[in-house]
């Protein structure tokens, strides 16, 4: 873990977050009280059920949003990339209902809860964005319950595929694209077994629909992987 400094004004991610929308003086508040952590490949940034003081964003990189299942069994939630925040959802208690960990080198930009929302208090933008990004977080847990209950292997490792390649920002509509995901990690994100997985896989790439060599992934026929994973959308 690394701390360094990166400035709100030459970042991209600015665009694609709940800030895309402030003003240069809102900006400014950012980059004064922020501070960018970049996380090694596996490090945990998020422990479920710790106290958290403050707010993430990922900046670069992927990590995910995963909790202890059944038996201590994990599951993935979901990934998360540029952009997207971390750390905005704390129970009751005040502590979090779930890990979040690096699947590769990941950039995290950290505000203190304290900033996070007196900066929050003078934008109306950024609260509704953030708001947007609450509804849709629920939206995907609902579904990711749907999938869970009613869907069959097939179906949950296709849609499991789809967030994937969803998930990384230079996917290049279909390239393939290496990913730093296991296939136990795959089988955590799809409920079901990591040999459930390679199989089903394998079965993808004989039917066509996918390339899969290693860690290296490239969708062939995206509408009909789709169709098979009934309940993506919104995953």
């Amino acid at each position: 873990m690394n701390n360094e400094i990166k400035s709100c004004f030459i970042c991209n991610v600015t665009e694609c977050s709940i800030f895309k929308k402030s003003n240069l003086e809102f900006l400014k508040l950012i980059d004064g009280k922020k501070t960018c952590i970049t996380y090694n490949k596996n490090q945990p940034i998020i422990f479920e059920g710790s106290r958290l003081d403050g707010v993430y964003m990922i900046n670069s990189g992927i990590a995910k949003v995963h909790v202890k299942g059944y038996k201590g069994r994990p599951l993935i939630l979901r990934l998360i990339k540029p952009g997207d925040i971390s750390g905005h959802l704390p129970d009751g208690q005040n502590r979090q209902p779930v890990s979040v960990t690096a699947v590769e080198e990941t950039g995290m930009c950290f505000i203190e809860n304290k900033e996070f929302d007196a900066m929050l208090e003078n934008s109306v933008s950024a609260r509704q964005e953030l708001m947007d990004a609450v509804k849709q977080e629920l939206k995907q847990l609902e579904m990711r319950a749907i999938q869970l209950a009613q869907m069959n292997v097939r179906e949950k490792i296709a849609s499991a595929i789809l967030h994937i390649l969803k998930s990384y920002p230079n996917n290049n509509n279909g390239k393939a694209i290496h990913i730093n995901l296991s296939r136990q990690d795959i089988a955590d994100l799809a409920g079901t077994t990591k040999e459930q997985v390679s199989k089903t896989i394998s079965d993808f790439g004989k039917e066509n629909l996918i390339e899969a060599k290693g860690r290296s992934l490239k969708l062939i026929d995206y509408k009909k992987m789709e169709t098979i994973a009934d309940f993506y959308k919104g995953f």
